[in-house]
């Protein structure tokens, strides 16, 4: 293998990464568009859409996975911080234009429904004497907590 060769192996993880890191990115500047879509990121980052799932599938999660997840993440911060504010609301300002999607995309995600999480926090509150709801802090890379698919 030639020294050059050998160069541009070594740089491919390095550029795959970067360019992973720029499509994380870009999603999470545009999660409040209801049209943030595959060939949105790809165009923005100037790849095909058939590259960028290709940057994802080593995550073992599938991009519109990963975009589904960071927008409930976003929601669920939403309702444990803005308790006044509607479900469906939140979910429209998080780019999920489905109730039904939102629904059941969160019951699957966190195990509970929307609702019964605002419920919790609630009586939570009520027995620990707190003002307002507090997030758990998260990593907003982690694949870890994001669903499999």
């Amino acid at each position: 293998m030639s020294v050059y060769s050998r160069a541009a192996m070594e740089k491919k993880p390095v550029a795959r990464a970067a360019r992973l890191r720029a499509a994380r990115d870009f999603v999470e500047r545009n999660l409040h568009r209801s049209d943030l879509n595959p060939e949105l990121v790809a165009r923005a980052l100037h790849i095909s859409s058939r590259q960028l799932h290709l940057l994802f599938k080593p995550t073992g999660i599938r991009f519109s996975r990963y975009v589904l997840a960071r927008r409930l993440e976003r929601a669920r911060f939403a309702l444990e911080t803005e308790p006044d504010r509607k479900v469906i609301t939140i979910a429209l300002d998080c780019g999920i234009e489905s109730p039904t999607v939102f629904y059941r995309g969160f019951r699957a995600h966190f195990g509970v429904n929307p609702t019964q999480l605002r419920r919790s926090l609630r009586q939570e509150c009520l027995l620990v004497g707190c003002a307002r709801p507090r997030p758990a802090a998260s990593d907003q890379y982690s694949d870890a907590a994001l669903p499999a698919g």
